[in-house]
């Protein structure tokens, strides 16, 4: 996102919990201590004309009310409010507005109804992002990956559905008066996982879909939007099998995929963000030319097998302006301890296909992977998440 703002001619300042080499703010960064739960404090002397979320920060719209409070200081919010969060994150909620339009929706149960233990269902947070505390039901709130115990307040019980594990990004305008948002579709991405979980591990875009499934995924957001007051670019995360669309969930803010989406089409989507939120009537006559095939890009992030410190990286930190791809992005400094599963950094490719995109990022990984394994001696070398 800070990279989207520089591209849009803004001047960025950065507040994160990773301190990463590579988030190259101008206007200055701050670490935050405890994410989330120090964020009000560590803000508490910065000056902005407007401000943005990302990084799972939907999933607290207490702090995201406190900071909205702050707009004579903060400026005003580019993305989705507070009150609108409750209503487009409660899974039992968005799923009965789908089932009211006729789509197709995977089976879910709350927390204390647990279902049989045949494999066929995951256990899900209400609150959660990028799939990290997604886990088969196995009949206990743990798994093999993560042992870390899942309140029964906060989880739920969805239907494992096959199929690709897919992200569509629209723009949403909100409602006017007497009618409904305006939506504009921008693009499919393939999610790669980390290899035997659902966590996300990267991105592919655009993917090429049936003109009918991507009319599904947009009456899922649709109905949503309609309900709720979103704004800005939404991103709706579902599963296509072939025929039918599964959609899963509403990410209602800048998500992870927008930025191959952007390094694809070479525009900076941040500009229309800020002019769906705003709510001015621009967006459908200046936004890109999406119908000229762009390249077809991908990122794909490197996890931890298992904990070791990591030395400086194998190429130099740049700070991308442009729309060219970054050696590797989400660089830790150097000397940091990573635990198992950890993320590492990121790596790009280009290509001409999904397919060859896909493979050139496995590539890449595992590159990175020789290199770490050679230089952080005495240490556990990486792998990288794949699809």
């Amino acid at each position: 996102m800070a990279t989207s703002a520089r591209r849009a001619g803004w001047i960025p300042l950065c507040a994160d919990p990773f301190g990463d080499r590579d988030l190259y703010a101008p206007g200055g960064s701050v670490l935050i201590r405890d994410y989330p739960a120090s964020l009000i404090n560590d803000l508490a002397q910065l000056r902005a004309d407007a401000w943005c979320y990302t990084g799972g920060l939907e999933n607290e719209p207490e702090v995201i009310a406190r900071l909205e409070d702050e707009a004579g200081r903060l400026g005003p919010l580019w993305g989705v409010g507070a009150e609108a969060l409750p209503g487009c994150r409660d899974p039992f909620r968005v799923a009965e507005l789908w089932r009211g339009q006729g789509l197709s929706v995977p089976d879910m149960l709350p927390a204390d109804r647990p279902p049989s233990r045949d494999g066929n269902w995951l256990l899900k947070p209400i609150r959660g992002s990028g799939g990290w505390q997604i886990r088969k039901w196995i009949g206990t709130p743990r798994d093999a990956c993560d042992s870390s115990p899942l309140s029964p307040r906060n989880v739920y019980f969805q239907r494992r559905i096959p199929g690709d594990s897919l992200s569509a990004l629209f723009l949403v305008s909100p409602a006017q008066v007497g009618g409904g948002c305006g939506i504009r579709f921008i693009s499919v991405s393939e999610q790669i996982l980390e290899p035997g979980t659902c966590r996300f591990a990267g991105a592919i875009t655009p993917v090429e879909l049936p003109s009918a499934a991507i009319e599904h995924v947009e009456l899922a957001l649709r109905v949503v939007a309609d309900t709720c007051r979103l704004a800005g670019l939404i991103g709706v995360d579902f599963i296509f099998d072939g025929a039918t669309v599964w959609p899963l969930e509403i990410n209602p803010r800048y998500t992870a995929s927008v930025e191959v989406v952007e390094l694809a089409y070479q525009s900076s989507f941040l500009r229309w963000h800020r002019a769906a939120c705003e709510g001015r009537g621009e967006i459908d006559s200046q936004l890109p030319h999406l119908g000229k095939k762009p390249r077809i890009v991908g990122k794909q992030v490197v996890y931890a097998r298992q904990a070791c410190r990591l030395a400086a990286e194998p190429v130099p930190t740049d700070f991308a302006t442009g729309y060219e791809l970054p050696a590797l992005a989400d660089i830790s400094p150097a000397g940091t301890v990573v635990e198992t599963g950890d993320p590492v950094c990121t790596v790009f490719a280009a290509a001409r296909s999904v397919a060859a995109c896909r493979e050139e990022l496995q590539r890449r990984s595992l590159a990175i992977w020789e290199w770490y394994a050679a230089n952080c001696p005495g240490e556990a070398p990486l792998r990288a998440g794949r699809s």
